[in-house]
């Protein structure tokens, strides 16, 4: 059985890196702070999930981001690519369900073609060039190109910083000590459906039902000690007959009918690409195409916005959210006094993301994920155990300089004397 990797001087060769300070990422803070949901930290330091349909491990040092990808191992143990049949159409594909899309239109059944990469349109294989980078020969992009795609290394969060603390005091003291959060730019099919999921859910239930998910309708990657990793469940499978009753048994509850409610939207409006070209239009009629979807509402439509579909300046508005902007900005305070969360109307919604696009400028998304990192209950214990960690080494430090200075004392007052002659005499 594989064993998922530990950072070690003996598997040096296992690991990729990628230069990366700590004051730009930090995968302790971004990675668990409830933008994904599939990431899981399997050893100190050390955090193993599925992207791109690819099993990785991910850890870091003050100046790099280190990567293992794990070699997918078929069942049927004939080599890398599996033939296999996609879902329930029963068209044979290689490596997967990856390359299948289903079409649909209101007069007939859905019916799968093969998917094309080189049929998508010119504008979105341009946006996918300037984010992603050249491609490796055979159209596959590398594991390095894919992970600084994820992670939106070409964004500066440095810079960020230094926009924002001139505009606004408040984020400027709290960015002082919330460093290397970053926006991920996640496949926007599994960022949807991760979201739906979220609907009056808390962090742990959500990793919960988006992880049974996927075992339910997606493909078995490969197992790491006792841990099974799966592929995201393509639109067809989400789409299928009996889906609502299945996620109703794993405890889904209410959205359990918004999962292929969803899914037969997408597909009816184009599908994958349909989806994908959100990427392309303007944030505020992306938000809107989002919200007229199936279990899709205001905050759920601005965090597939943010992360998923390229809008920086998409504000997703949750309780968190909610509550900072009352606490600590009188002229949201000013429009919702007295008001409880679950009050959020509309137009107090739209005001706040209004007001903070305004406040922040174009990457006003990035600016409220630290605000919203530093509310968390994760976050702040993480802060408090740094804290205890950095007072023990500073008093093991002292001690060590106390001993040190001992020891030359000692030294010192040796010297000052000479060393003590042996006599010996003779008995005669």
């Amino acid at each position: 059985m594989a064993r998922h990797i530990v950072r070690g001087k003996k598997q040096t060769k296992a690991w990729a890196s990628i230069f990366c300070t700590r004051s730009q990422l930090r995968l302790d803070v971004t990675l668990p702070a409830g933008q994904s949901f599939r990431w899981k930290e399997t050893a100190p330091g050390h955090w193993t999930g599925v992207l791109a349909e690819r099993v990785w491990t991910l850890t870091q040092d003050e100046n790099a981001i280190l990567y293992h990808v794990y070699p997918v191992v078929p069942e049927n143990g004939t080599g890398s690519e599996e033939k296999m049949e996609c879902g329930e159409c029963h068209l044979s594909v290689v490596g997967g369900n990856q390359g299948c899309e289903l079409q649909c239109d209101s007069r007939s059944k859905p019916r799968l073609r093969k998917s094309n990469p080189k049929a998508r349109s010119k504008a979105k294989d341009v946006e996918d060039m300037r984010c992603i980078g050249q491609e490796e020969k055979g159209g596959k992009l590398g594991n390095e190109a894919i992970l600084k795609d994820y992670l939106q290394l070409g964004v500066c969060v440095e810079n960020l910083h230094e926009d924002w603390t001139r505009k606004d005091p408040h984020l400027s003291q709290v960015a002082a000590w919330v460093s290397g959060v970053r926006i991920l730019r996640q496949d926007p099919l599994e960022c949807l459906f991760a979201f739906i999921c979220s609907s009056n859910n808390n962090l742990s239930r959500i990793t919960l039902l988006v992880n049974r998910l996927c075992e339910a309708f997606g493909r078995k990657l490969l197992q790491l000690d006792d841990k099974s990793y799966y592929s995201f469940p393509c639109l067809h499978r989400l789409a299928g007959e009996g889906v609502e009753e299945k996620l109703r048994g794993l405890g889904f509850g209410y959205r359990a009918a918004y999962v292929p409610g969803c899914a037969r939207e997408v597909l009816a409006r184009g599908g994958i690409d349909w989806l994908h070209g959100l990427r392309q239009t303007p944030y505020r009629e992306a938000w809107t195409q989002l919200c007229s979807l199936a279990g899709v509402g205001p905050k759920v439509a601005d965090c597939v916005c943010l992360m998923a579909l390229d809008k920086t300046d998409a504000v997703p508005i949750d309780t968190h959210v909610w509550q900072i902007a009352q606490r600590d900005y009188p002229a949201c305070r000013a429009h919702g006094a007295g008001k409880a969360p679950s009050s959020l109307t509309p137009r107090m919604y739209r005001f706040i993301g209004d007001f903070f696009r305004e406040l922040w400028g174009p990457y006003a998304g990035w600016a409220q994920s630290v605000l919203f990192t530093a509310e968390l209950k994760q976050f702040k214990e993480l802060v408090e155990k740094e804290q205890r960690e950095g007072k023990s080494q500073r008093a093991g430090e002292k001690l060590k300089t106390v001993r040190q200075k001992k020891e030359q004392d000692t030294r010192a007052e040796c010297k000052k004397f000479k060393p003590m002659e042996r006599c010996c005499s003779k008995d005669k």
